[in-house]
């Protein structure tokens, strides 16, 4: 007979204690549930209540409901204790004690036993038991937040048949039509990524756009034939080929000169436009034709197309502007304003059109 594994009566929260004992005969462990009194002021008919459940092949007992009428849920209490208690002993195997005060500094500061401090502190704050449990639990709490997100993209993002017809009915009724030029340099990306990048632009459902291509002199030829092959498709695609690689300022500047449109969106040759996009960037200007920036949310793709949580930005905030670059992707600028400044100034790669916009906001 092995001890008593579980006093369950402070869990419970009124005076009496489960016991799980587990008895080892010929037919194999026989698991029993025994009622124990401890508070001898009960009524007879609690006092009285117990079962007990064998299972011969050693799986965990199916709890037989009796008449319990006196203490409602009690039999879903008991089965909860249970399952914490199972839960706790499966824990306590895998737990890694090593492990765990090499993760935490803190807790081998302190001193302590790391399994008491596990069940103390650590479970509630998401530690894990081990390398591959800490490894699988930031997993699922990343994919409990893209499916959120996904939640999310169902209610407000997610563009269906009546919102097509309602954008087209907006549309038809605009009595200005901005031309947007989306501005993208290119430089050696993955062949299938530039396809999807222009594909993006061409399923554009605001059809008033010219997409600037400059491509700074890549060295992958599949570029090239995709970029020739895209130009004689469709008349709105301009494209320029550089003699040489000056980065993506100055491929920037190159894209600009071809521009032609009141506004331009900066586009990155790995970037994809939902196909409302530029809708609604022409719907915002009619709404306010004295703006000569706008900027939007953005998320982002992993490898196989699924979106990712992103970026919801606030009103403008021009100290969080110092800080970081908030107004990209998708950053779109009135035309003539960028080229008061002189375009993008080389030497600021990777920020330029931040530079650009915090210099004329200073």
């Amino acid at each position: 007979m092995l001890p008593r594994l579980h006093s369950g009566a402070p869990l419970l929260g009124w005076p009496h204690a489960i016991c799980l004992l587990v008895d080892g005969g010929k037919s194999g462990p026989r698991f029993s549930w025994s009622w124990g009194d401890i508070d001898r002021r009960e009524d007879e008919n609690v006092r009285t209540m117990m079962s007990e459940v064998k299972s011969d092949s050693g799986s965990a007992p199916e709890l037989k409901r009796l008449s319990s009428s006196n203490r409602p849920g009690f039999w879903r209490r008991l089965e909860q204790n249970f399952r914490k208690q199972r839960y706790r002993w499966t824990y306590k195997v895998l737990f890694d004690s090593a492990w765990y005060r090499r993760e935490y500094p803190d807790v081998a500061q302190g001193g302590g036993d790391p399994w008491e401090h596990y069940l103390k502190h650590g479970k509630d704050e998401g530690r894990g038991l081990n390398p591959v449990h800490n490894f699988v639990k930031a997993k699922i709490h990343k994919g409990k937040i893209i499916l959120a997100y996904h939640s999310w993209i169902k209610i407000f993002d997610e563009l269906t048949p009546q919102i097509r017809q309602d954008i087209n009915r907006k549309m038809a009724a605009f009595s200005y039509n901005p031309l947007l030029s989306v501005i993208m340099p290119v430089y050696n990306p993955k062949p299938e990524w530039l396809e999807q990048a222009i594909e993006s632009v061409r399923n554009q459902i605001y059809p008033h756009w010219e997409l600037c291509i400059t491509d700074d002199c890549s060295t992958d030829q599949r570029i090239h034939r995709i970029l020739e092959k895209y130009a004689k498709t469709d008349p709105r695609i301009k494209i320029i080929f550089r003699d040489t690689n000056g980065h993506i300022a100055a491929a920037s500047n190159s894209a600009l000169a071809l521009a032609k449109g009141d506004f331009i969106a900066l586009f990155d040759h790995d970037d994809k436009l939902p196909e409302h996009a530029l809708y609604w960037v022409a719907e915002t200007i009619k709404q306010n034709p004295e703006a000569r920036l706008l900027y939007s949310d953005w998320d982002s793709l992993d490898e196989n197309g699924v979106r990712l949580p992103g970026y919801f930005k606030p009103d403008f905030n021009y100290e969080l502007l110092l800080a970081q670059n908030c107004v990209s992707h998708l950053g779109v600028y009135c035309r003539e304003l960028v080229c008061e400044l002189g375009g993008f100034r080389e030497g600021y790669e990777g920020s330029q059109d931040w530079e650009g916009i915090a210099y004329y906001r200073a």
